[in-house]
């Protein structure tokens, strides 16, 4: 299973639906099955940066075997492999 990402947020709107996102990222943390990669398109691309609410939890998963991919913004990239 492959996971695009490419908002900060789930939904559309409010930017109250921010905590979703973090929300569904540590689910997927703690699902029996995980994704085989995620991909962050877009400005899903932020919760890749420095500063990321999730980075932790990115970087968690990408230890649990979790491999992330990012559109490449050129010194933005905290973690993953760029394309």
């Amino acid at each position: 299973m492959i996971i695009l990402i490419t908002s900060t947020r789930l939904g559309s709107g409010s930017d109250e639906l921010a905590p979703f996102m973090k929300a569904f990222l540590n689910t997927l943390g703690e699902a029996e099955s995980r994704p085989a990669q995620i991909l962050f398109l877009n400005e899903g691309v932020g919760l890749t940066t420095e500063g990321s609410e999730v980075l932790d939890t990115l970087c968690q998963l990408e230890r649990s075997g979790v491999h992330w991919l990012v559109w490449h913004v050129p010194g933005l990239l905290s973690s993953g492999r760029t394309s």
